[in-house]
């Protein structure tokens, strides 16, 4: 790329615009997977005993598997929405700034 069209490219408003909506979300997604991943190892640290039960009464799996997989499942869902919102919103804009710039 020509160093004029990546400078009128970070001087066009809806690039800024794009940049802060984008770091906006990632990082709204990212504090929600933190805190659910330091919540888990608060309780293995602080209240293991809360883990250690049994799901049913002569089960062998504790309540630890089952939110331990939760955890795993939400780091997929989020990337999924991720991806989804940059597939749906941040592409477009980033095609439509790139346009507007090229002439």
């Amino acid at each position: 790329m020509d160093q004029d069209l990546i400078k009128r490219i970070g001087d066009h408003p809806a690039f800024r615009d794009l940049v802060r909506r984008r770091s906006r979300f990632a990082w709204r997604l990212s504090m929600t997977m933190l805190i659910a991943y330091f919540a888990f190892i608060g309780l293995i640290a602080f209240a293991p005993q809360v883990l250690a039960q049994p799901i049913a009464r002569d089960s062998a799996i504790s309540i630890g598997l089952p939110v331990s997989l939760a955890l795993i499942v939400l780091s997929i869902v989020l990337t999924g929405v991720y991806m989804r919102r940059a597939n749906r919103t941040f592409d477009d804009l980033d095609r439509r700034i790139i346009d507007e710039t090229k002439e």
